[in-house]
């Protein structure tokens, strides 16, 4: 069930502080812990070191929340609504923000959230020469993860530069079919206003062609059964004989002789 105006921009409103919330809590959360690894380096503390050990890691993986988080921001309707900010973008620049949140978000943001998360919760389970407290740990699980991601990162960007190529259909006498050429009935400047007409069909028809139709159209007709109209008439003058009958009688037989 699609939502409602109200209701989307309610969720909008909602997705907008929420992702406010996760940034103010993301770079407090950076803050602390470059605080506390740099705590357990000048104190002397070793055996807190093991959970100060993928630090880069858990600051890389708030990154990527918050920019997972805009990226979110962008594609929300309210701000395409009359008045916003991407509203007063052209068709070809909402074009391009729509491209960028499907590279950037669907092909990049979300595998390396997902696979961070995946390296984060493997990482107690390795070995502590070779796991976290290895000063190379955080450097080759961040190249593991950008690795990884690269496919699907590689993937997106293919289909959002090389795709609409093969979307186009074919080309006739040198023409792109993309373009729709249509003929004027007298000279124009220009720059002027043109107009088209869908000719003077009836309802029926517009509907059957075009999907739609016309309140009150001029053009409409209503086709009678002949063999109808005749028993109606016949059967209206039955039970009256008179002089009125025989001449109806006499329009229907001639209605009948015409008839194809």
């Amino acid at each position: 069930m699609p939502l409602t105006r109200l209701a989307a921009d309610a969720f909008g409103v909602v997705t907008i502080r929420l992702v406010s919330l996760l940034t103010l809590l993301g770079f407090l959360c950076i803050i602390y812990s470059c605080y506390f690894r740099t705590r357990i380096h000048s104190q002397g503390f070793v055996q807190l070191g093991y959970f100060s050990g993928p630090w880069i890691i858990r600051i890389i993986f708030i990154l990527f929340a918050i920019w997972w988080g805009f990226g979110e921001i962008i594609r929300l309707s309210l701000l395409r609504s009359e008045g916003r900010v991407l509203n007063a973008l052209n068709l070809k620049w909402q074009e391009t923000v729509c491209k960028y949140y499907i590279v950037s978000n669907l092909g990049f943001a979300e595998p390396c959230l997902f696979l961070t998360i995946v390296f984060l919760l493997r990482a107690p389970l390795q070995k502590m020469e070779s796991g976290i407290l290895s000063q190379k740990w955080n450097g080759k699980t961040a190249g593991y993860v950008f690795l990884c991601c690269l496919p699907v990162f590689a993937l997106q960007l293919i289909v959002i530069l090389i795709g609409p190529d093969f979307n186009k259909g074919p080309s006739y006498l040198g023409v792109d079919s993309m373009i729709l050429e249509a003929i004027v009935a007298k000279s124009v400047k220009a720059g002027d206003e043109v107009s088209n007409t869908y000719g003077s069909m009836g309802s029926v028809e517009l509907l059957r062609r075009y999907g739609f139709t016309e309140p009150d159209n001029p053009n409409d007709v209503v086709i009678i059964n002949l063999e109808l109209v005749l028993h109606w008439i016949s059967a209206l003058f039955s039970g009256r004989p008179s002089r009125g009958r025989f001449f109806i009688e006499v329009e229907v037989e001639m209605i009948k002789g015409r008839a194809p």
